[in-house]
């Protein structure tokens, strides 16, 4: 891993963090799309673009553009990969020094979003019932999954087996 280079990426990638994770409950989901599209298309086309030039970019404005990017997208839409792409292009970064390094800073980014998101939402998981991987969670009502599924479809079952709760 290249300390340095994820120092300067990931306190950048945090600040974008916060930023992406308070406008993506403000903003329409068609907008948000829209935008964090364009700037997919944006990076995607950057990087097509820099790796048929001679020019490589160094110093940290260029990380912390990209880890600024990268936390904003990651947090608003879950795409943080093509800034940090694009820089990787940019620099000239030999392939496993950023596999490396990715690997840290996509887990940093990808617990600040987590915690981001939900501080921006009051902490709040669900509003309903989930079941997650077979196991049954509450709902705030105190009625568990498998009713609240029940309730929706007497029918369901899961592999087989009516669901606990159901008619």
């Amino acid at each position: 891993i290249e300390w340095q280079r994820f120092t300067w990426l990931v306190f950048p990638a945090l600040l974008g963090t916060i930023v992406g994770a308070l406008v993506a409950p403000l903003v329409p989901g068609p907008v948000l799309q829209l935008g964090v599209g364009a700037l997919v298309i944006v990076a995607l086309t950057v990087t097509l673009l820099v790796t048929r030039t001679e020019h490589t970019a160094s110093g940290p404005a260029p990380a912390i553009t990209a880890g600024t990017a990268s936390g904003f997208m990651n947090a608003s839409a879950g795409v943080g990969g093509p800034a940090l792409s694009v820089y990787a292009v940019a620099t000239r970064w030999p392939q496993s020094a950023f596999a490396a390094t990715a690997q840290a800073y996509f887990v940093a980014i990808g617990l600040a979003a987590l915690t981001g998101k939900l501080a921006a939402t009051g902490w709040a998981v669900a509003s309903r019932s989930t079941v997650v991987a077979g196991a049954v969670t509450t709902t705030p009502s105190g009625s568990d999954a498998s009713s609240a599924a029940a309730r929706i479809n007497p029918d369901t079952t899961m592999q087989g087996t009516p669901l606990e709760g159901s008619p």
